[in-house]
């Protein structure tokens, strides 16, 4: 038993994993890039559901995806060995070390702890996120993912003043929502300032319309850019905003997207007290020695 969980601690283990996750990451960017479209679905669903429902129709583009998950699930395994392995033997020494040296060598590996746990909010955003995207329009009703439910009682647009550049773009939205039956408080969410409502973050996004190309057009009109210009299906969205076809005139439409992201605590966490651990380690490695 103990020449296994040697095993699976072994530093060379987490170079080979590390290598395969880096080139099934690789493998997999290169086949999103090929169908963009496919896995875009994939954004703001649990990603099982995703796969079931969709990904499994197209093995030959997804089949990368459940083996990722496999890779960072043994590099789970491979890291929680090393990192006991360690804690015990510095544990070991702690009647001949001072406190200050003894914080320094176990820094690592609660640095590897706090590692596992950022992996973990990775894995449970991917696995439990809910989020739903929806225009919104004046007393209009935004839908939850729990099916309760917010009707929109003012949206209020800023411009950029006339003597600005950006003259005719907004520059500010202040969207109040009330909830079913009006019992509860009003929600307001403004770019930059998401709200939260029953667990839910509320977050505004905003689309430029895209132009109907089926519908006339005046004999003198000027030629509509070429369609592989703004309609791409990439992850780039840059040509959908391009200065040069914006028209003041068609304010874009306004969406609200609401999320519950039960992974973004431990990420945010995580990520503070480990830098925290680092600056502690950094400071003080060569003074402990």
């Amino acid at each position: 038993m103990k020449r296994i969980w040697n095993f699976l601690g072994d530093v060379r283990v987490t170079f080979w994993l590390l290598i395969a996750i880096m080139a099934t990451m690789y493998a997999g960017s290169l086949l999103a890039s090929i169908d963009y479209k496919l896995f875009d679905g994939m954004n703001g669903r649990a990603v099982q559901d995703w796969f079931l429902e969709t990904g499994i129709t197209r093995l030959a583009y997804t089949a990368w995806v459940p083996f990722l998950f496999a890779l960072f699930g043994a590099f789970g395994i491979n890291t929680v060995a090393c990192t006991s392995s360690r804690f015990v033997a510095v544990l070991a020494r702690r009647r001949s070390l001072s406190v200050r040296r003894l914080l320094v060598l176990l820094s690592p590996s609660l640095i590897h702890v706090i590692f596992l746990v950022i992996l973990a909010g990775h894995f449970a955003t991917f696995v439990v996120i809910e989020q739903v995207r929806a225009p919104l329009s004046e007393k209009g009703r935004f839908e939850l993912p729990d099916k309760s439910g917010l009707t929109v009682e003012k949206i209020e647009y800023e411009n950029f003043p006339d003597s600005s550049r950006l003259a005719g773009r907004v520059s500010q939205v202040r969207v109040a929502l009330l909830p079913d039956g009006g019992g509860g408080e009003r929600v307001v969410t403004e770019f930059t300032r998401p709200a939260s409502y029953r667990g839910y973050d509320l977050h505004l996004d905003m689309m430029r319309k895209r132009e109907n190309r089926d519908a006339p057009r005046p004999a003198q009109a000027t030629p509509m850019p070429k369609k592989s210009n703004i309609d791409d299906e990439t992850c780039n969205k840059e040509k959908l905003y391009h200065i040069g076809h914006f028209k003041p005139t068609n304010r874009p439409e306004l969406y609200l997207v609401a999320t519950r992201d039960p992974g973004l605590p431990l990420l945010a966490i995580g990520f503070a007290i480990m830098l925290s651990v680092m600056g502690f380690y950094f400071a003080n490695y060569r003074s402990a020695e």
